[in-house]
């Protein structure tokens, strides 16, 4: 099974999904329709980033209770110039056939 990830903005349903990605080193999840990454930093903990700009974090995981292995399920906010969303971050895989599951 292959750890696939969502993020599920609350305000209208918008879904973007991200997939392990064999490129990188461990711990790094390529969104599917641009170069962002959801990714670990020792530093910092779990975040999504477009180079090395910061576009969202976990809302109340501080990093002590992060686990590397991967990024905690919940609630996750955005910031992007002056707008700032809320998401639902969800955990799914998928199967050797290609089937999603929660």
């Amino acid at each position: 099974m292959t750890l696939i990830l969502e993020l599920r903005r609350l305000s209208d349903d918008l879904v973007y999904r991200f997939h392990h990605s064999t490129q990188q080193e461990n711990h790094i999840f390529l969104r599917e329709d641009r170069d962002v990454y959801l990714s670990w930093r020792e530093d910092f903990g779990w975040g999504v980033w477009d180079g090395d700009t910061l576009q969202g974090r976990p809302w109340d995981i501080p990093l002590d209770l992060q686990n590397r292995e991967a990024p905690p399920e919940g609630l996750w906010v955005s910031q992007k110039g002056i707008k700032s969303y809320c998401y639902k971050l969800v955990h799914l895989s998928e199967s050797k056939t290609g089937e999603v599951h929660v």
